[in-house]
């Protein structure tokens, strides 16, 4: 099933959500081996997908909002459920912040953004070192910050599959319901 139930993620959000997972968990090592070695054929292309995630971030939040959001597991106290709530709350904002951050980023430093060379992405900001700066180091502490809550993310995936043995995961894997 395409969208979602009261019991598990349908098709486009589960696509949506792991397609987005595996961009993100490349971009994040990517960028630092790139940024760290001074790789710089690396970087089109981790703007492009950076962009790639922008725009399928957009499109999982209209989803979500357009969408039912399955049924925790019955077990699920009120304080873990308001826990996943401002975890995936917290994620969203990462998804957006990561690529606007790079966005500045390159675009204060005056460099260009293409789009897997499809097209190129406007530069709305002019060159400006101080803020090019401030993104640089806004963009390395949004991607820690990503990660730390990306790990956590999946340990309490982990946790609701072998200790509560509920079926979490598979309604994001399998959308078995």
């Amino acid at each position: 099933m395409l969208a979602n139930t009261d019991k598990s993620y349908g098709v486009i959000a589960r696509l949506l959500h792991w397609i987005m997972a595996l961009l993100i968990l490349a971009l994040i090592p990517v960028g630092w081996y790139m940024a760290e070695n001074e790789v710089y054929d690396l970087y089109p292309y981790h703007k492009a997908a950076g962009m790639l995630v922008l725009f399928l971030g957009v499109l999982r939040v209209l989803w979500t909002l357009t969408n039912k959001h399955p049924n925790f597991p019955a077990t699920m106290s009120s304080v873990a459920k308001t826990a996943a709530y401002i975890g995936h709350f917290v994620l969203y904002i990462l998804i957006f912040l990561m690529p606007i951050s790079g966005y500045i980023y390159s675009s204060s430093g005056g460099y260009d953004i293409s789009f897997f060379g499809l097209f190129d992405i406007p530069l709305l900001i002019e060159k400006n070192e101080a803020l090019h700066e401030m993104a640089g180091e806004a963009h390395e502490i949004i991607a820690f910050t990503a990660l730390a809550i990306i790990i956590g993310h999946i340990i309490v995936a982990y946790k609701h599959h072998f200790i509560d043995k509920d079926n979490t995961i598979q309604k994001m894997t399998t959308g078995v319901e």
